[in-house]
C-alpha cells in the first residue's frame, strides 16, 4: 500500500513540474536569444519576448525575461511603475511557484518599493 502512495505522490510531483517546462521550439529559442542581444533597443527586445510568449503561453522563460526587462526599465525611470513586471512575476509565481527563486526576490523588491 505504501508503494502505491509513493507512486501516486511522485506522479503528482512530476505532473506539477512538467507544466512549467517548455517544449522545444526553435523559433522561441531564437526570439529569446535575440531579446538578450544588446544590439536591439529595449522596445525591440521586449517585443521579441512578447512574440515568444504568444507562441506558447504556458512557457515561463519568455515571461520571466520580459518581467526582468520590465523591472529594469521601471527601476531606471521615476515615472514608470512596476505594474507590468509585477503582473508577469505574479503570473509565474502562481502558475509555477518553483520556477526560479528570482521571481519571489523581485516580487519582494516590488512590494518594498
Amino acid at each position: 500500500m505504501r508503494i502505491l502512495y509513493i507512486f501516486f505522490f511522485l506522479a503528482l510531483l512530476v505532473n506539477g513540474y512538467s507544466q512549467c517546462d517548455c517544449e522545444a521550439n526553435k523559433k522561441m529559442d531564437k526570439l529569446i536569444s535575440q531579446s538578450k542581444d544588446k544590439k536591439y533597443d529595449l522596445r525591440e527586445r521586449m517585443s521579441k519576448l512578447e512574440e515568444a510568449m504568444e507562441l506558447d503561453e504556458d512557457c515561463m522563460e519568455p515571461r520571466f525575461q520580459l518581467a526582468l526587462l520590465s523591472f529594469k526599465r521601471s527601476s531606471r525611470s521615476s515615472t514608470l511603475g512596476f505594474g507590468t513586471s509585477e503582473a508577469h512575476f505574479r503570473t509565474i509565481a502562481d502558475r509555477c511557484p518553483a520556477y526560479h527563486a528570482d521571481v519571489h526576490y523581485y516580487l519582494g523588491l516590488i512590494y518594498y518599493n
